[in-house]
């Protein structure tokens, strides 16, 4: 389920991440919450609404020599495929990995999808299920998500 996000975050702020991304998406801590941020292309973001369904993997995969975990989020209008947003996370980057564990430590996953264009903004949240998937996923790098979280909110 996805739905409109009563988070609020200034472009500005996001803007300041993604000062030499073009393209791309990564985690951020904002205001005691962790979202999930894309910069797309301008009709990329126009075509995000609350109507669509996703799809979210993840695909443990190596780089190169380095470990690397891909989230992928796939969009669906009519179960057409519109629009994709990946995030790569290096395994041996314990700020990554916590960033990650922490961002779906929660019932819901803001999701901002942006524009450096024409600065538009769509704030979103994913209903969050996936929990376990990630756990499991990231047992297969023998990395424990419940001790991340444990040792991060302390």
């Amino acid at each position: 389920m996805i739905k409109k996000s009563t988070k609020n975050i200034s472009i500005d702020d996001i803007l300041r991440k993604f000062n030499f991304i073009e393209e791309g998406s990564i985690i951020i801590f904002h205001d005691n919450y962790y979202l999930l941020a894309s910069c797309m292309q301008t009709q990329s973001v126009m075509n995000f609404d609350t109507t669509m369904d996703f799809e979210l993997v993840f695909n443990p995969i190596m780089q190169g020599d380095f470990p690397t975990l891909e989230l992928k989020i796939e969009f669906y209008k009519n179960k057409v495929k519109v629009e994709t947003i990946s995030n790569l996370i290096s395994v041996d980057n314990i700020n990554e990995v916590q960033n990650i564990c922490n961002y779906f430590s929660f019932s819901s996953l803001p999701l901002i999808v942006f524009s450096k264009r024409n600065n538009s903004l769509k704030i979103l949240e994913l209903k969050n299920q996936f929990s376990d998937k990630l756990a499991e996923t990231l047992n297969h790098f023998r990395i424990d998500i419940k001790d991340i979280i444990k040792n991060t909110n302390n």
